[in-house]
């Protein structure tokens, strides 16, 4: 059964992990995911621009376009 995943960025807030670093690694589990036909659908959901500008950014490299 496929399902959608979702994946915070855990800890980039208050306790400063890195955005871009936590970005490419739960962009390169989805990817896996899709290859391996475990997931079909992907959601993101972002607080702030400057989320949202580096996790599009780096899903584009990671995963191609994003399908309308």
């Amino acid at each position: 059964m496929k399902c959608p995943w979702a994946f915070p960025a855990i800890s980039c807030g208050a306790y400063g992990y890195p955005l871009e670093l936590a970005a490419q690694v739960a962009l390169g589990a989805l990817r896996n995911g899709l290859e391996k036909e475990i997931v079909d659908t992907i959601f993101f959901y972002h607080f702030g621009a400057t989320n949202y500008t580096t996790w599009r950014a780096l899903a584009a490299r990671h995963l191609g376009a994003p399908k309308a």
